[in-house]
């Protein structure tokens, strides 16, 4: 797991009483406006809209990266920016990765990489519109390895004088540390079969906001039932 000392430190303080889905739809519509009304240019979009990846590794994926709700920006200032905006608009938390700030991993992404017999690295199994976009997929996977079965998971991540990271493609997680997470339903759509690359289109917003409604609203229904 990516180090916590390595995230993008720039988040906000109001938390929605809608909850967090209904928070995304209204965080996602401001920031759309925001950027196609060119008062914060910089916005790119959500990091797990920017990329695509097999369906075989859709639960991977979205299981061991936690930051693909992320929403990448330029550089600081524009992150800066955006948290401003969410405070001013009581919008909620959010999490804003700046590529400028990221570009001391390009040295690391670009290094030879040699996965273990039976795994692959996952941040090279997705799929990028454009390529400045992958320093921000190794900023939130790092050398994360994918491999078929809990068995062959154990055995990478634990074997050799090297520890791995290693998630399997039903959605267990080992830690370098030796702990391991899994169990209930599998995490799953949170990156799509294609890459993207749009800023905050409006196709991508319409389907995001969409999928947060409606998240807004289970959650509303199951306050009501219980």
């Amino acid at each position: 797991r990516p180090p916590r000392s390595t995230l993008f430190p720039y988040t906000t303080l109001f938390r929605s009483a809608q909850g967090n889905a209904s928070s995304r739809s209204s965080q996602l519509r401001a920031l759309h406006k925001a950027q196609k009304d060119g008062s914060i240019p910089g916005v790119i979009g959500r990091l797990g809209s920017l990329g695509g990846i097999a369906p075989e590794f859709d639960v991977a994926v979205s299981t061991a990266c936690g930051a693909l709700d992320n929403i990448v920006v330029d550089n600081t200032s524009t992150a800066q920016k955006c948290v401003e905006l969410m405070r001013q608009q009581q919008l909620g938390i959010a999490t804003f990765i700046a590529l400028d700030r990221q570009q001391h991993l390009q040295q690391k992404l670009a290094a030879p990489f040699k996965a273990p017999a039976g795994a692959q690295r996952l941040v090279d199994l997705v799929q990028c519109a454009k390529e400045e976009h992958r320093v921000a997929f190794y900023f939130a996977l790092q050398d994360t390895l994918v491999c078929g079965d809990r068995q062959q998971a154990s055995k990478i991540a634990f074997n050799g004088n090297k520890r791995h990271r290693v998630v399997t493609t039903d959605g267990v997680v080992i830690n370098t540390s030796g702990t391991m997470e899994g169990g209930g339903k599998p995490r799953s759509g949170l990156m799509s079969s294609k890459a993207g690359g749009e800023a905050l289109s409006e196709k991508e917003l319409k389907s995001l906001v969409a999928a947060a409604d409606a998240a807004a609203a289970k959650l509303e229904q199951l306050r009501a039932e219980s």
